[in-house]
């Protein structure tokens, strides 16, 4: 079952994007070959770190990965929590990205995760029941005011609950940053679709790459164009 938020207008372009680029990169016939852990959601790590070494999870946990994407985390805690009387509840804005944590959550056997489509902002009007934990990773920069996403999680947490958040770092992302902005400069996105857009980034970032290649020493290549080259596309 899925439950569909209203009322709040996220970013239609952000939406759009998601929509077309479900994140992370996900294949749901993985889990049959591995789990792979989320470094905020080790249940022991998070027992000491943030609950004095005093977490049950067989008693029963209430968590909330909130802009869960295609369900790394949903799916670790409730594998963790499986055979515990606990719900994890996935929020997403992205419905693509969520049919496919329901079909990697559905290739483990996993039934203990509530599915809701909607964005996080919306969750303080909908969520009766406060949460013991709460994920939020790579999700509250994305947000128009980040303030608010930060506070409308803050509505639904227990007094007792703890919060694991990850936001993108300005000096660990500097140069993705900067080439960001060039991108924004070239392909505003008031007049160019998001498929103008992919293919302008990836003409910027091979040129960048071709002149590092032809100039090693060049100061004027970043490093995510050394680090990420792609193929050469040629402008619309």
């Amino acid at each position: 079952m899925i439950e569909t938020l209203g009322g709040s207008n996220p970013d239609p372009l952000l939406t759009a994007h998601y929509a077309e680029h479900p994140y992370p990169p996900y294949d749901p016939g993985d889990e049959a070959k591995r789990l792979c852990p989320t470094p905020l959601d080790q249940l022991d790590t998070l027992s000491d770190r943030c609950f004095g070494g005093k977490l049950n999870p067989s008693n029963g946990m209430r968590v909330l990965v909130a802009g869960g994407g295609t369900g790394g985390d949903a799916l670790f805690l409730a594998e963790q929590l499986r055979d515990t009387p606990s719900e994890v509840v996935y929020v997403d804005l992205s419905r693509a990205s969520m049919e496919l944590a329901q079909q990697g959550a559905e290739a483990r056997g996993l039934s203990n995760i509530t599915w809701i489509n909607g964005s996080l902002l919306d969750l303080p009007d909908t969520i009766k029941e406060p949460f013991d934990y709460i994920n939020c990773c790579g999700v509250l920069h994305h947000l128009e005011d980040p303030q608010a996403g930060l506070q409308a999680l803050e509505a639904v947490l227990g007094p007792d609950g703890a919060m694991g958040l990850l936001v993108y770092a300005p000096y660990g992302h500097r140069e993705r940053y900067r080439l960001r902005d060039v991108l924004r400069i070239s392909s505003p996105a008031s007049t160019s679709s998001i498929e103008e857009r992919l293919i302008n980034a990836h003409a910027l970032v091979a040129g960048m790459l071709a002149e590092w290649q032809a100039n090693p020493d060049s100061q004027y290549i970043t490093q995510e164009a050394r680090s990420n080259p792609s193929p050469a596309v040629p402008r619309p």
